[in-house]
C-alpha cells in the first residue's frame, strides 16, 4: 500500500521529505560559506583567511559543515559570485536606455593599485547608480 501511494505522490514519502531537509541544510551551509568569501573579496583579503572565518563561524555555534573549507574552494566561490554579478550587470545594461561610466585609478604607498568605476544607467524610467572598486 505504501509503495502504491509513493508511486502516485512521490513528493510525500519519508525519503522525499528527508532529502528536502538535507538539501535545506546543505544550502544554508553554502550560504554561510559564500557570505564569508564575499566578505573577503569586498575587503581585499586573501583566500587563505577563508578557513579562519569558517573556524570562527563554527566557534560561534553556526553549522558550517566540513566540506568546501579550503582556499581553493574560496577561489571557486569568488569566481561564481563574480560571474553571477557580471550576468546581472549584462542583463541590466542590455535593457538600459543610456549608460554613463566614469573610472579612475590610484596607487597607494604599498604600490597596490585600486580602480574605481562609477556607472549610471536608466532602466524602466529610474536612474540607477553603481560603484565598483577593485
Amino acid at each position: 500500500m505504501r509503495r502504491e501511494q509513493a508511486r502516485k505522490d512521490p513528493g510525500q514519502t519519508e525519503a522525499s521529505r528527508a532529502l528536502k531537509m538535507l538539501n535545506k541544510q546543505v544550502l544554508s551551509r553554502l550560504a554561510l560559506q559564500f557570505r564569508n568569501v564575499h566578505g573577503l573579496c569586498k575587503k581585499g583579503r586573501p583566500y587563505t583567511d577563508y578557513t579562519l572565518l569558517c573556524d570562527l563561524d563554527e566557534a560561534k555555534g553556526m553549522d558550517i559543515g566540513k566540506q568546501y573549507r579550503t582556499d581553493k574552494k574560496a577561489a571557486e566561490f569568488a569566481t561564481s559570485i563574480a560571474e553571477a554579478e557580471r550576468e546581472r550587470m549584462r542583463k541590466d545594461f542590455s535593457t538600459a536606455k543610456f549608460i554613463a561610466a566614469i573610472s579612475d585609478g590610484t596607487t597607494d604607498s604599498s604600490f597596490q593599485e585600486t580602480e574605481i568605476v562609477y556607472v549610471r544607467h536608466c532602466q524602466a524610467g529610474k536612474n540607477q547608480s553603481e560603484l565598483f572598486s577593485s
